[in-house]
This record gives C-alpha cells, structure tokens and sequence, in this order.
C-alpha cells in the first residue's frame, strides 16, 4: 500500500516545486530559510557511466523546497542526462546527506506502518528518492507491504557527509509490497525528474518537518 505521511508530504511538495552550476550552492531567495536548511549544490553532468553528453549547468539546475533540521542534500555530482543504450539498466544517480549537526528527530512509517529500510537512512537522515514524468512513468519504493504499526522513535542525527550511492535500473516500478511485485516496462527517451526527499518530527518541535530536493533528468536513446 502507498507509503506514509513521508510519502503524501512528499508528493505535495513535489508538485509544488531540485544538479545547478560546479562551483557552488544555488543562491538563496528571499523566502528561503536559515542556515542548516535543505541546499542543493550544483553540477555539470561529468562523463561518467550512462551519460550521453555533457550539459550546461543551467539545463541541470535543482530546485528544493522545506527544510531538514541540521542537514542538507548535495546533488552536485549527480549526472542529470543518460543514454539508455550506454546506461545498460544501470543509472547512476547518486547524491550526497550532509549532517551538520546532531538534532533527534523521528522518521514516519508509511501507511503499512513499514519504518525505512536501513539502506536509506544516512547519519540519521532517512531520504526517498522517487523518477516520475508524462505518461504515468514513475519508479519509487512507495508500496512495501503491511508492518506492524510502531510509533518512531526520536533518534539523534550523527554529523558527517555521507555518500549515497543510488542507482535505477531504468524500469517503473511502485515498490515490493507484500506480494513480491516486480519492475515494470522501461522508460523511454524523455524529460523525467529525479526527487529525493526528507520528512519527519524534530524533538521539541512545533510541526513536522519536510524537504523535497528535485533534479530534471533525460534520457536519450
């Protein structure tokens, strides 16, 4: 079944509004918010495995809403264009968790009360990346069948950069769930976006907390 509030913060805020220039983070705006926030660095596409060309930064500019207590997301490094052919089902889309800060926050379940698997939590901070575009495309861990409700616990964020070495087989897919579900067709050439995005409770907090970084990714043929 479909993932938590993670996941339906997650996908307001993608519908509202995340790779930019090598030599530094996106400027910030007026309505952006004080230092430890979400911020995404830039990037040029360099050749690595999958890519077909390299692209202007301003082709590959991120944008991000929300914020994480003490923490940010750093999509610098990840390519933004892809050849399918080249790629080989293996994409390469890794990113960055940067942990400023030790902070104790708690991390929802989703909605079959499924805590995030440990491969998506880095120094404290759990992330859930999601490809989505026309045409109904869409690939995310969103369906991981039913858990045994338990309330999270607030647990203290470790400072430290962390890698994040995530990698897409090209295909649709929604997730698992309980039945053991399997990737779908292949994405054709085309515009889709890649989001990755942070939600929770901060302890001592008035409001739960989200933050959703989102990067435009082609592929070609």
């Amino acid at each position: 079944m479909p993932r938590s509030t993670f996941i339906a913060v997650f996908t307001v805020a993608v519908s509202l509004a995340a790779c930019g220039n090598s030599t530094g983070a996106t400027p910030t705006s007026a309505d952006d918010a004080s230092a430890g926030d979400l911020q995404i660095a830039g990037t040029d596409a360099n050749d690595t495995a999958g890519d077909s060309t390299d692209v202007t930064a301003t082709a590959c500019a991120p944008t991000y809403t929300g914020t994480i207590p003490g923490a940010t997301l750093d999509l610098s490094k990840t390519p933004c264009v892809f050849s399918i052919s080249a790629a080989k089902g293996v994409f390469n889309l890794g990113y960055k968790v940067n942990v400023t800060t030790s902070a104790k926050i708690a991390i929802p379940g989703d909605l079959g009360g499924c805590p995030p698997q440990a491969s998506s939590v880095h120094g404290g901070v759990a992330t859930f990346e999601q490809i989505d575009g026309p045409n109904s495309q869409r690939w995310c861990i969103c369906d991981t069948g039913l858990c045994a409700p338990v309330k999270p616990p607030f647990t203290a964020t470790v400072p430290g950069s962390y890698d994040v070495p995530f990698t897409w087989d090209g295909n649709n897919w929604y997730g698992p769930s309980d039945t053991g579900n399997k990737p779908g067709p292949a994405f054709p050439p085309g515009a889709y976006t890649f989001s990755v995005s942070v939600s929770g409770d901060v302890e001592g907090g008035t409001a739960p907390f989200t933050a959703v970084a989102k990067l435009p990714i082609t592929l070609t043929p």
